[in-house]
């Protein structure tokens, strides 16, 4: 059964395309070629799959906004300087002739960062720096490291931290859910959309007004809350 977050979630998503038009069919065939090989990107009758059980990413919330040209959420629009510091050194691996074995671990580490500099890193010396800034800022890395500090920002508003905020989740929506779980797919930007929904609802955030509105957000937590509280379990998305 999909609760209400999934469904909203997977609502949204769909009303950023529908609003513009933009088939679905159209939109998977974006993600397959930027994201590839990921959970419901590889055609049409996949991703209506996963927009019908809600497990939509914030990045493909993101990647939506992009492709239909929909106006960004309030403030999410800004690069903070958690996005600034991660792709640092892609836009420095593109600006000066390099070799991957001079870049640091944590980023050979993560599969699409190693992805796009190896992208960068196959273009020819005359094209080097212009394309690899477009390959940068269209990679799904970037996409991961934007929503890495949105998440972050909304937290920031209300100046918890991930301790506070799990407490705020198990308050607000009956979520078990450990702090450095939290931590963990915040700073990866590697979150469900629908996650995300519920922290907006706990710190009591109104960024995707534009899409759902709080009384929405509130009658979910409290459908969530009772279900919970019939089978407390940790949970992580």
């Amino acid at each position: 059964m999909v609760d209400k977050w999934h469904q909203h979630a997977g609502q949204i998503v769909k009303d950023v395309l529908s609003h513009k038009r933009v088939k679905q069919e159209d939109f998977a065939k974006y993600l397959q070629a930027v994201v590839g090989g990921k959970e419901g990107t590889d055609g049409k009758d996949s991703f209506r799959n996963l927009l019908r059980r809600g497990t939509v990413t914030l990045t493909m919330f993101l990647h939506a906004l992009k492709y239909t040209g929909a106006k960004m959420p309030p403030g999410w629009e800004r690069a903070g300087k958690y996005a600034v510091d991660r792709m640092s050194s892609v836009i420095a691996f593109a600006s000066v002739p390099a070799t991957l074995d001079s870049l640091d671990d944590s980023l050979l580490s993560d599969p699409t960062a190693l992805h796009l500099l190896k992208q960068i890193q196959d273009l020819p010396p005359s094209d080097r720096l212009e394309g690899g800034l477009k390959l940068a800022y269209a990679s799904e890395f970037f996409y991961r490291v934007s929503a890495a500090d949105i998440a972050l920002r909304e937290m920031s508003r209300v100046n918890d931290d991930f301790v506070q905020l799990a407490r705020k989740l198990r308050q607000s929506s009956g979520r078990r859910i450990t702090a450095r779980t939290l931590r963990r797919v915040f700073e990866s930007g590697d979150l469900q959309l629908a996650l995300l929904l519920e922290c907006l609802c706990a710190v009591r955030s109104p960024s995707l007004e534009r899409y759902i509105d709080m009384e929405e957000l509130d009658a979910a937590a409290r459908e969530s809350l009772a279900q919970r509280s019939q089978s407390p379990k940790t949970s992580d998305q």
